[in-house]
């Protein structure tokens, strides 16, 4: 029964989330809102990946670029059509300091990489929270709670209570069905949550080097170096699933109170969201 049941909503669930995040979730991209901005992102899409000598090379050739067009601003006339090049060249010495940084972090990194890590941050809820990261989580939230609370009552609303439960086994049984069906909806709510962001994030972000150990990222210097990128992130994952799928239990246990379906709903959204909402926004 509740395989069915969870099966018919499963597909209502996929349908419900994809039509929302396109409605209401828009694409979301890097900010290239400075010149240090843009020009740091192609600085560290050209030398991503291991840390080697080459690049370090590259960094101080670049360095040596920018003081010889400053030299030249300074010094010397210059052509209109040069000096346009030459002035776009100094703009980007202030995001070649922070590539120099980001190479000093990684000097004494075993195993370092450079990373463009905005992408990663996004989907880590570090960065764009508020327009990714907390839109998915609720949305993700909102709809397990509501078919939670549906597959609790169900066997009330459909008056199959005294032929359910004429026994305590039969009880037993079907309360373990549906802790079971609740943990794989939650599993599945989770996989299509992760998809969700992560083409959405993938569109405009660079998501590369993600074996790379999470530390080679600044603003996660205090992970320990065997977790990588891609570890970091089906962490988080799990945590968020198991969130929702506690939502899903104290739907039942909320239920089980009330006795009202859509009582329940609006108390455990109470519970379960404005405790995130709170902590994001705040």
């Amino acid at each position: 029964m509740y395989k069915v049941f969870i099966t018919k909503r499963a597909i209502l669930v996929v349908i419900v989330v994809i039509m929302c995040s396109k409605m209401f979730i828009p694409n979301i991209k890097p900010d290239l809102s400075s010149d240090t901005k843009i020009y740091y992102k192609q600085f560290i899409e050209k030398i991503q990946g291991e840390y080697t000598k080459n690049k370090l090379n590259y960094i101080k050739n670049e360095k040596r670029k920018i003081e010889k067009a400053k030299k030249q601003l300074r010094d010397e006339e210059i052509e209109p059509e040069a000096f346009e090049i030459i002035q776009k060249r100094t703009k980007s010495e202030k995001a070649l300091r922070n590539v120099v940084k980001y190479s000093e972090y990684l000097k004494n990194k075993d195993n370092g990489k450079f990373v463009y890590a905005d992408g990663y941050l996004t989907m880590l809820g570090m960065k764009n929270k508020k327009k990714i990261d907390l839109p998915y989580m609720c949305m993700y939230l909102i709809v397990f709670i509501i078919i939670s609370v549906s597959m609790w009552s169900y066997d009330i609303e459909n008056n199959m209570t005294k032929i359910l439960y004429i026994t305590s086994n039969g009880k037993r049984s079907i309360f373990r069905q549906k802790f079971i069906a609740l943990f794989f909806s939650s599993i599945i709510g989770g996989c299509i949550y992760f998809l969700l962001q992560y083409f959405n994030v993938k569109e405009n972000f660079t998501l590369y080097e993600i074996n790379a150990s999470a530390y080679c990222i600044p603003e996660l210097e205090n992970i320990p170096k065997e977790i990588s990128i891609g570890m970091l992130i089906v962490i988080c994952l799990t945590i968020r699933m198991f969130y929702v799928f506690v939502s899903g239990i104290v739907s039942g246990i909320i239920y089980k109170i009330t006795g009202n379906k859509n009582g329940t709903i609006v108390i455990v959204l109470i519970i379960m969201i404005v405790p995130i909402l709170i902590y994001d926004i705040g």
